[in-house]
């Protein structure tokens, strides 16, 4: 019983060897659209009332990619990946008649995922991709009126991330991808205040992102 585990561990680390040895780092940019979805609601501390909002924005998002293929079976293979995004996607807003400023932003974005692959050619791939993200999520209120909130929520919000893409392989270092991505954040809460200090409202979000993004991409040999 001994040596028939040994074989297997021995065949498990040889396949292991096997797989790191064909695998392939890779690193890349990418540009693209991103729009921001922002659902706040209002509790309010003294009757419960609940109002709703629809905060929407879109901008522009650059993004830092690495990761490490891994070959699976023929045509597929498995990656794991990083990515940093910046974006210059804000929602804002001025009500004269409160008056109140509003600011809604997630400027920075961090996520790692596994990225399925499936290889059509050698030209043509697609992928899918899943994994944790986590987003600086900033919503901010200003009013210098006595009987308005304000509040200025800044913090990491942890979420999920999914998106599907397909690349173009111009050589066997270089490529171009087009993907489509997803990000659905946990829900937030924070209250907001008087000037007196006085607890006015308690307001819950669950933001989300939705982006389309060009990748260029180097793979090392």
């Amino acid at each position: 019983m001994e040596i028939k585990q040994l074989v297997t561990a021995a065949c498990l680390v040889a396949c292991a060897d096997t797989a790191l040895a064909q695998s392939a780092w890779y690193a890349g940019v990418e540009l693209g659209q991103i729009d921001h979805y922002y659902l706040p609601e209002y509790t309010s501390a003294y009757n419960g009332e609940i109002s709703s909002f629809r905060n929407d924005s879109d901008g522009t998002e650059i993004g830092l990619l690495a990761g490490i293929s891994l070959p699976v079976a023929q045509h597929f293979s498995m990656a794991v990946e990083a990515r940093i995004a910046r974006n210059d996607s804000e929602w804002t807003l001025y009500l004269p008649n409160e008056p109140a400023s509003f600011s809604y932003e997630i400027p920075t974005t961090v996520a790692l995922s596994v990225k399925p692959v499936f290889q059509f050619n050698e030209k043509i791939s697609a992928f899918g991709e899943i994994g944790f993200a986590s987003g600086d999520v900033r919503e901010w209120k200003s009013s210098p009126a006595a009987d308005r909130s304000s509040y200025d929520f800044t913090e990491w919000v942890e979420g999920w991330v999914w998106g599907l893409g397909v690349a173009f392989h111009l050589s066997e270092t270089w490529s171009l991808h087009a993907v489509y991505r997803e990000t659905d954040y946990s829900e937030l809460e924070y209250k907001t205040y008087l000037p007196n200090g006085t607890h006015l409202e308690t307001v819950r979000d669950n933001p989300e992102t939705e982006a389309i993004s060009m990748g260029l991409i180097y793979r090392f040999r």
